[in-house]
């Protein structure tokens, strides 16, 4: 399985070609960090959802900062625990 992480906020005007870009490349399972969008990208994500049923994973992010690093971290964790990878090596 290949499985792609991305945080977005406000971003409209590219989500929709971005999350079709990566299932048309490959991409088997997409994990986005939805940041309390104002511009309508939680609701073309959610159209999105329903196309790619069971593929493409929403978390809505409600706090008022973006920590960045720890937001990625937990995406790659829960992709980890949804595809029963075990940790790699070091």
């Amino acid at each position: 399985m290949i499985a792609a992480i991305c945080a977005v906020k406000n971003e409209s005007d590219i989500i929709e070609a971005n999350i079709r870009h990566l299932f048309a490349n490959g991409i088997d399972l997409i994990r986005v960090s939805e940041g309390m969008s104002t511009d309508g990208t939680a609701d073309i994500l959610m159209d999105l959802k329903k196309e790619f049923r069971g593929n493409l994973h929403i978390i809505h992010d409600r706090s008022p900062i973006f920590h960045q690093a720890q937001i990625m971290n937990a995406l790659v964790a829960d992709i980890r625990r949804m595809s029963c990878d075990p940790e790699p090596s070091p």
